[in-house]
C-alpha cells in the first residue's frame, strides 16, 4: 500500500497494511524531524490514534495523511466562558507628551514675517475634542526667527528623533536632532 504524507513537504510511504499509527509516526520523524509525541496525524480531518492499525482505520491505497504539530494553548486569563466578550469599553484617547509643537501653519502673514504656532504644554490622556480646544487657547504668533529658535530648543530635548511638520503651502519643515 502506498500513502502520501503531507507535512512540511509531501512524502510517499510504502506500507503493508499491518502497521500502527505509532509506527508511521516513527517513519515521519525520520523524514520530517518532528518528534512522535508532537505529531498529529489526520485522515480527512479526523485525527488518528496511535494504537489504531492502518487496515482498521479506513485508509485506502494512495490516501493522503496530514501531519501537523501540537500547539500550546488553553486558558489565557480568566474563564474560558468569558472569552471573546467585550466589557467596559472606553472612548478612544491618545497620550499627549509634554512640550511639543503640534502644528506649524504658514499663512499669508508669513509675508510680513509672522509664523503661527500651536503649542501643547501638558501631559495627560486627552480626547481629540479637548486637544483642539486647548490648541485654540494656546495659539501664539511669533516671528519666524523666534519660532525656529523655540523649535530647536524644544527639539534639543528629543535627541535622535525625526519630526516633520507639514505646512499648508505645500512646504515641509523637517528637523532632525542628532544624539551627542
Amino acid at each position: 500500500m502506498q500513502l502520501f504524507v503531507r507535512g512540511q513537504t509531501l512524502h510517499s510511504i510504502h506500507l503493508n497494511g499491518s502497521e500502527t499509527v505509532a509506527q508511521i509516526k516513527a517513519q515521519i520523524e525520520a523524514l520530517e524531524g518532528l518528534a512522535c509525541e508532537d505529531q498529529i496525524i489526520s485522515l480527512c480531518g479526523a485525527p488518528l490514534e496511535d494504537e489504531t492499525l492502518m487496515c482498521q482505520s479506513g485508509i485506502e491505497d494512495f490516501s493522503t495523511l496530514e501531519v501537523t504539530s501540537r500547539l500550546l494553548g488553553g486558558k489565557v486569563h480568566g474563564s474560558l466562558a468569558r472569552a471573546g466578550k467585550v466589557r467596559g469599553q472606553t472612548p478612544k484617547v491618545r497620550y499627549m507628551s509634554t512640550m511639543f509643537i503640534s502644528h506649524i501653519y504658514l499663512s499669508f502673514w508669513a509675508r510680513i514675517g509672522l509664523l503661527t504656532l500651536f503649542t501643547d504644554d501638558y501631559s495627560r490622556w486627552t480626547s481629540r475634542r479637548r486637544k483642539r480646544k486647548r490648541q485654540a487657547e494656546r495659539r501664539e504668533e511669533f516671528s519666524i526667527t523666534d519660532a525656529l529658535s523655540m523649535l530647536s530648543q524644544r527639539l534639543a530635548k528629543r535627541k535622535g528623533q525625526m519630526l516633520t511638520h507639514n505646512l499648508p503651502l505645500k512646504m515641509t519643515v523637517s528637523v532632525h536632532c542628532i544624539p551627542e
